[in-house]
């Protein structure tokens, strides 16, 4: 009996040691463009709180990287406070684009959001 529940024990030990471990991928994202004044830029980033991380009065082109593990919602939202600026927003996931936009704004105090899933 004691054999038994030794190899039971052992089997599970084996099974649970060897579950896959979530992937981690490579996230980017990057905003280029003409805006002189970005007030902002909020973001999910590596803490995958809910709350944002912000980097303000930004200068384009702003890029910002890190890892993250399969099944992270991403998301960041830029604020331009000029009129009459085209901004290129990506999300790039291990080298390829997943989300971009690219917009042309002719109002002042102005958003420009984007979001992704990784795979």
């Amino acid at each position: 009996m004691r054999i038994l529940i030794l190899l039971a024990f052992t089997i599970l030990v084996v099974g649970f040691s060897c579950a896959p471990q979530p992937e981690s991928h490579h996230i980017e994202y990057e905003v280029d463009g003409n805006a002189d004044d970005i007030a902002y830029i909020q973001y999910y980033g590596e803490k995958f709180s809910s709350d944002y991380e912000f980097d303000r009065e930004v200068t384009l082109p702003w890029h910002y990287s890190f890892d993250a593990p399969s099944g992270k919602y991403l998301k960041f939202v830029v604020h331009t406070e000029s009129a009459n600026v085209s901004i290129t927003a990506k999300i790039i996931i291990d080298g390829n684009v997943s989300q971009i936009q690219e917009v042309y704004l002719d109002y002042p105090d102005a958003f420009v959001t984007i979001d992704s899933w990784v795979p």
